[in-house]
């Protein structure tokens, strides 16, 4: 018997330390792939820790703009072949910082565009010079985002409001000072000296374009007038009430200048799938004030009373300083209360350097 008892206990430590040795080996994989798991952890959370510090951001900010960053502004901007080419060049020969970081800086990137405008304008390269354009509106778009205007206490000066007393009659009036007493705004001589001037104490609304490229609507309350060295301002009070506007397709330029225009008819050629339209003007020219002429079209002031759907040729200052030349369609006809019309185009044929040139006077590139 005691024997027998020997051999069942010497069997059964046998038999434990079998166990142990297996448990080990099973163990031993599952601490190893933890210890790796931890070791996984910490050092992706260090890295990420790390790439949100001030030190890291610094660094990034500053390195030379690489060409998968151009890259991916391109894929968040959507820009097409040549515009990213484009951007890649402009960075390149100026050595830029981070392109990801300078995107939301307008100021730098102007200075960058305006740069390479001359450069295009000097070799008179009107296809890059458009691809230049669209690089800085969709880069614009992009990333740009002002602040929401919401108090007439933090409208810059200079800022241009749009005054309409009555339909097809605008007027501009210039911020000359934003003060803690009110909008010091220089009204032009035409509105002071005419019955379109508001009173004292009557209230107004005035469009204007924020910070962010949206326009706003501003109700105001005039209080009293002023004759300064700046010219006559009107001084209206602060005001909280400001509605956005919907967003306008094209920037403007308010021009106010003369111009001729004339009559339009289309001609067709050619035939089947290689038929073509043509435009033909009269030559009898009519004269009118051209205004508020964007990419997209224009308005004309005129004394002819022309039905809208109608084709029309206009020839005038379309960038306050070189005459260019248009054809345009007639959206619609507005009747002035002086029995002048308003006539508001939509552009169908415009020349490419044209059209570069009402961009770089909206840009202030042709300064």
């Amino acid at each position: 018997m005691n024997c027998a008892f020997l051999l069942q206990a010497g069997g059964t430590l046998a038999g434990r330390e079998e166990l142990r040795s297996n448990l080990f080996q099973y163990l031993m994989p599952v601490f190893i792939v933890a210890i790796l798991i931890a070791a996984i952890f910490f050092v992706v959370r260090y890295f990420t820790t790390y790439k949100k510090s001030a030190e890291y951001m610094e660094k990034q900010k500053n390195r030379p703009t690489r060409p998968s960053d151009i890259q991916e502004v391109a894929r968040e901007c959507k820009l097409v072949g040549e515009e990213k080419n484009l951007l890649w060049k402009i960075c390149r020969e100026n050595n830029t910082s981070n392109i990801l970081y300078l995107v939301r800086d307008l100021e730098v990137l102007e200075n960058l565009f305006r740069a390479e405008f001359n450069v295009l304008d000097a070799s008179s390269d009107e296809e890059a010079k458009s691809y230049l354009f669209s690089l800085r509106k969709k880069i614009k778009d992009t990333y740009t985002q002002g602040a929401i205007v919401k108090t007439s206490k933090s409208i810059g000066s200079n800022t241009v409001f749009t005054y309409t007393p009555a339909k097809g009659f605008h007027y501009k009036l210039v911020l000359f000072e934003n003060s803690k007493d009110g909008l010091f705004v220089i009204v032009p001589d035409d509105l002071m000296n005419s019955q379109d001037k508001p009173a004292p104490l009557s209230k107004i609304d005035l469009v204007f374009e924020g910070s962010d490229g949206d326009f706003y609507r501003l109700e105001t309350r005039v209080i009293r007038y002023e004759k300064r060295k700046a010219g006559n301002l009107l001084i209206a009070v602060h005001s909280d009430k400001i509605s956005p506007l919907q967003k306008r397709g094209s920037e403007r330029i308010d021009v106010n200048l003369p111009c001729k225009f004339a009559s339009v008819k289309t001609v067709a050629g050619g035939d089947g799938k290689k038929e073509t339209i043509s435009y033909e003007h009269s030559d009898k020219l009519h004269d009118g004030i051209l205004e508020d002429v964007s990419v997209g079209g224009c308005r004309i002031t005129a004394d002819l009373p022309i039905r809208a759907e109608q084709y029309i040729y206009i020839e005038g200052p379309m960038n306050l300083k070189d005459t260019d030349t248009a054809i345009g369609s007639i959206v619609r006809t507005t009747k002035r209360s002086d029995g002048k019309f308003i006539l508001h185009i939509r552009f169908l044929k415009v020349e490419i350097a044209t059209v570069n040139r009402i961009l770089a006077k909206i840009a202030k590139f042709d300064s």
